[in-house]
């Protein structure tokens, strides 16, 4: 029942980055997904095409690895540990170069994942004499 949970939520949690992808609300000034009114274009002078590009560039495959990873989860394969991780490695980055507070909740998703996973492979060399 656990692994079904957790292959939801994977899932979920990367349909949640297409956020980035789709037009912004018009009469919500505080939606977090709007990349070009984040710190990081306005610090290297992106223009706001630009910064719609970078952060689809980075959500796209924060998309696929999530779902691939809740999938592969499901089916109960190896294949889910790579993906959530490399998922989570890449969403940490796209919310923090387009950070808004409310994506804290996102970010403390991803380090939760890529906790979870590199804690669950213990070398079996540890437990040799």
């Amino acid at each position: 029942m656990v692994r079904i949970v957790a292959g939801l939520f994977l899932v979920a949690h990367g349909l949640i980055h297409l956020m980035y992808v789709t037009p912004p609300p018009k009469d919500d000034p505080r939606y977090p997904f709007v990349p070009e009114e984040r710190w990081f274009p306005r610090a290297v002078g992106l223009e706001p095409g630009a910064a719609k590009g970078v952060a689809r560039t980075l959500a796209t495959p924060c998309v696929v690895l999530f779902v691939i990873a809740g999938i592969a989860l499901l089916a109960n394969t190896s294949l889910w540990k790579p993906a959530a991780v490399t998922g989570s490695v890449v969403s940490l980055v796209l919310m923090l170069l387009f950070f808004h507070p409310w994506l804290v909740f996102g970010i403390a998703i991803d380090a939760a994942i890529i906790a979870t996973v590199l804690s669950l492979h213990i070398p079996a060399s540890l437990f040799e004499d």
